[in-house]
């Protein structure tokens, strides 16, 4: 299977993938029509979710950077998403609190602070979806780059199937819809391997220089870029044409100050004055790693600094996983491909599954730049994210995007025949339909048959984005809640868990987060809610129940119990 230098399709990697008198125009209309569709399902979506739990840490950081010049809260977060979060959030004039928690630098205090401003100003919502923008429009540029990168590694063909694999994944479209570190990420990786693998084919000054840049763009939006710009700087040793090995040093020393040179200006750009505060975290009193502490050495920024060692010291802090109806807590090294197995649709995993074989389906002329560019931060990551210990399938959403570009180049391959065109084309209709099935609620979509969802995985399905359907239809009902998100009020309700179940009658709803993932944060012996079934959900995230009699106080299963047939919830697991 391995690839001849000469065949026609060696010839056409040596071309720019993406200039208009190559490339094929069905394709790239075809591209066109996806991020079409891309952006209207995102649209829809960011203005339908309310915020999600870690976006209020994002906006309300980005906010105060820009407006006061300080970088006060989560240092753990890249600046970069922050920033441009805020950029056009700033749009809808945001209520900026003051007082003890900025004053002190304690992120989370000013988190509810933040939150609790924008819902009593009535800005929560057009706030959120401006801040929302901007990864929308991320989420499209990792197809189109993902395109460039895969036709030059692999050709034009492989380069629409992986760009289009990217664009049609519900997965992707969930992530490209709200404010985060994970898609930026995502997208700054594989700028950074374009960047790479242009400089490879032209050795330029020039391109030498827009890879560095390209590394600021890693170290920016999170810090596993401080183990990926090595690599990428490794990548120019390996990959440099005649040139003594002093110089290929000399160049890969170049990217490196660059990167480091970069992180200064834009931190000192958005804060020329710093007077950085930080309450103590929480995580102050766990151990730091000997890599993090090594890295914080180097002369960054105070304020990034203490975003290396908070991260180092969250590495040590465990939690509490879900997945296949079963709890667990710290490092699973299974639950990677089995999170991917719930949460992508099958059509991507043959994706995935493919990239196994994408060394036969590289040329010769191209494996290097393949292995320097692609594959080596790949086993970075899935080193990194595996080894974890607080799992979350998001985490490795960069790590999703490089094995659909390597698969992509083998399902290429596969085209060459009819019976490979035909499998090809039965994936790409899977694909859109489970899109479209997703559509929109696509945070909380399960691949078939793991649902109802909630038994099978916690991870961010269930983030906070229901509060609005929540609100809702809680209206008028007088119902115990307990909902999982930001701190936001739902006026007329009580709380479920400070109720003695004695006194329960009547309407429930529960985030099923505080169910499976975030069981462990509840007070003792509320477990016996997980041995009722629901009467429904809301979006499949938050469980809905009605109580006809006090129920059962019993300790209950270590999973909730699927939906009820009747009006009525009642118990199905007499508990243990």
């Amino acid at each position: 299977m391995t690839l001849p230098d000469t065949d026609e399709r060696a010839v056409q990697e040596t071309a720019p993938a993406l200039r208009p008198s190559t490339a094929p125009r069905i394709l790239v209309w075809l591209l066109v029509a996806l991020s079409a569709q891309f952006l209207l399902l995102g649209l829809v979506e960011a203005w339908k979710d309310a915020p999600t739990f870690d976006e209020g840490f994002y906006v309300s950081g980005g906010v105060t950077a820009l407006t006061r010049h300080q970088l006060r809260l989560t240092p753990e977060h890249g600046i970069l998403p922050k920033i441009m979060a805020a950029l056009p959030a700033l749009a809808a004039r945001p209520v900026i609190p003051r007082g003890t928690s900025w004053n002190e630098g304690n992120q989370n205090n000013y988190y509810f602070d933040f939150m609790r401003a924008q819902q009593q100003a009535g800005k929560l919502r057009g706030v959120f979806f401006l801040a929302r923008l901007p990864s929308l429009a991320m989420g499209i540029a990792i197809g189109w780059a993902l395109y460039a990168l895969a036709a030059s590694l692999f050709g034009r063909t492989a380069g629409f199937i992986a760009a289009a694999a990217w664009l049609t994944t519900s997965y992707s479209l969930a992530f490209a819809h709200i404010a985060g570190s994970d898609l930026p990420f995502a997208l700054a990786l594989v700028l950074a391997a374009l960047a790479l693998e242009r400089w490879s084919a032209q050795q330029t000054t020039g391109r030498l220089v827009v890879l560095g840049i390209a590394c600021v763009g890693l170290l920016l939006t999170r810090f596993t870029g401080l183990v990926i710009v090595p690599i990428l700087a490794f990548g120019v040793v390996v990959l440099a044409k005649n040139t003594r090995i002093r110089d290929r040093l000399l160049m890969a020393t170049g990217v490196l100050v660059i990167a480091w040179a970069g992180v200064w200006v834009v931190f000192r750009a958005i804060s020329p004055l710093p007077r950085y505060r930080s309450a103590r975290a929480y995580a102050s009193a766990l151990p730091v790693g000997a890599f993090w502490r090594s890295a914080s050495k180097l002369p960054w920024p105070k304020e990034y600094v203490e975003g290396i060692l908070l991260t180092g010291r969250l590495a040590h802090a465990s939690t509490a996983t879900f997945l296949f109806g079963r709890p667990g807590d710290g490092v699973r090294w299974l639950y990677w491909p089995g999170a991917m197995l719930v949460k992508l649709p099958a059509s991507a995993l043959v994706l995935v599954a493919a990239a196994l074989l994408c060394w036969f389906a590289t040329s010769r002329s191209s494996r290097a730049v393949v292995a320097c560019a692609v594959v080596l931060p790949l086993l970075v990551l899935i080193g990194g994210t595996v080894t974890y210990r607080r799992p979350s399938l998001r985490y490795f959403l960069p790590g999703i995007v490089l094995l659909f570009l390597l698969g992509a180049g083998v399902l290429a391959l596969a085209l060459r025949s009819m019976a490979g065109r035909v499998a090809v084309g039965v994936l790409a209709l899977v694909q859109v339909a489970m899109l479209w099935n997703a559509a929109p609620h696509s945070l909380a979509w399960t691949e078939p048959p793991f649902r109802p969802g909630y038994r099978y995985i916690g991870d961010t399905s269930d983030w906070g984005q229901d509060y609005t359907l929540l609100k809702q239809w809680s209206a008028g009902r007088d119902a115990f809640v307990d909902y999982f998100g930001p701190p936001v009020q739902l006026p007329g309700t009580r709380s479920l868990f400070g109720t003695d179940p004695h006194e329960i009658r009547g309407w429930a709803a529960v985030s099923a987060s505080y169910l499976t993932y975030q069981a462990l944060l509840q007070p003792p012996g509320t477990s016996w809610l997980r041995a009722y079934c629901p009467v429904g959900t809301i979006a499949g995230t938050i469980l809905i129940y009605r109580f006809r009699d006090p129920p059962d106080p019993r300790r209950g299963p270590v999973a909730p119990v699927g939906p009820c047939p009747g009006a009525y919830s009642h118990r199905v697991d007499r508990g243990r």
